[in-house]
């Protein structure tokens, strides 16, 4: 599987010895999802599914409010997580319903009717449907101590918010009209609360609630996305060069994403017979190689490098391309390229 990848513009030094130097450069490489999508499965549709009736008011302006901050939260939920599935290219479209839909209480929990699953994929166009059918919030305040100087403590506290939510995802295949849900868990710490009091001043505020829902939102949908589709990650790689004139032209083609020529350049110098240029070359091949997607000829060129120049860099960008190359078994599988 090819990937896109962006290099960085600066240089940074890990090590100089006389005239041997390396460099690092930012890779953006694609990543395999923990979930593989059924195949036919190109466009998506996000409804928010877990509630049950829309007159929940009560005179409690707190719980009011936490009844607010769970609905905000959700749609933040799916809209940003909708983004995210965009950016991905296992999927060409993934749509949000806005209106949320309410349930019958006797209801919650359940899938959803095949013939609705349907209706819904026909009116968006999609060939499946993504359903958030649980969601709830639960808050503490937690307290914990840090050593200062003299063996004393200090005290300090932070906002805790778990969020809990049942996801099923749906197909049109008739076959299933009763996939498996899958729930998820998540936490995260908001050191700007410090106590109860300033708990609730947020939450009965629309500008607190935003805030609290686009936090929870940040960490939530993020997560999923990753569990759903490959997503892509930046690498940091590390690669030789030195004061010799034409290396030192290599590697400002590399910064400048120009892998091609700079390949040539180093195909150039790997029969030097400096021992150490002709290995830094072979390395910096298989980097080339692999910012082409050609991840097994990494590996013959990673294996050329140790055959004339040993070093600890080499051995663990050789771990780094069979992690790769497994990655790939998995891409290739969650895209379904066995069978084209």
């Amino acid at each position: 599987m090819k990937g896109r990848f962006f290099i960085t513009s600066g240089i940074i030094l890990l090590f100089m010895a006389g005239c041997k130097m390396t460099g690092t450069v930012q890779i953006e490489v694609i990543k395999p999802a923990k979930v593989t999508l059924p195949e036919p499965v190109k466009s998506l549709v996000i409804i928010n599914n877990y509630k049950a009736g829309n007159n929940n008011k009560t005179t409690d302006e707190i719980q009011n409010a936490y009844e607010t901050l769970d609905t905000l939260t959700s749609q933040f939920i799916i809209e940003q997580l909708s983004s995210y599935l965009n950016e991905s290219p296992r999927l060409d479209t993934c749509l949000v319903q806005k209106r949320l839909f309410y349930r019958k209480a006797e209801d919650i929990l359940k899938p959803v009717n095949k013939n609705h699953v349907a209706l819904i994929c026909e009116n968006y166009k999609t060939d499946a449907l993504l359903s958030l059918e649980g969601f709830g919030i639960t808050d503490s305040i937690e307290r914990f101590s840090v050593m200062v100087e003299n063996g004393y403590y200090s005290q300090s506290s932070y906002l805790a918010l778990y969020i809990k939510s049942v996801w099923r995802f749906y197909t049109q295949d008739t076959l299933n009209p009763n996939p498996e849900r899958w729930f998820e868990r998540d936490t995260i710490y908001l050191s700007e609360v410090q106590t109860y009091k300033e708990f609730f001043n947020a939450l009965i505020t629309d500008d607190g609630r935003q805030w609290l829902a686009q936090e929870m939102s940040n960490k939530v949908s993020q997560k999923l996305s990753d569990k759903m589709v490959p997503f892509w990650q930046t690498e940091e790689r590390v690669f030789f060069y030195s004061n010799n004139s034409m290396m030192k032209i290599a590697a400002n083609y590399a910064y400048n994403d120009e892998w091609l020529k700079a390949a040539a350049i180093w195909q150039g110098l790997v029969q030097d017979e400096n021992k150490w240029l002709s290995g830094a070359a072979c390395h910096n091949m298989a980097l080339a190689c692999e910012v082409q997607g050609k991840l097994d000829l990494a590996k013959v060129w990673a294996a050329k490098t140790l055959q004339k120049y040993n070093n600890s860099i080499t051995i663990n960008y050789l771990r780094i391309l069979d992690r790769r190359i497994k990655e790939e078994d998995v891409l290739n599988q969650q895209f379904w390229l066995q069978h084209e």
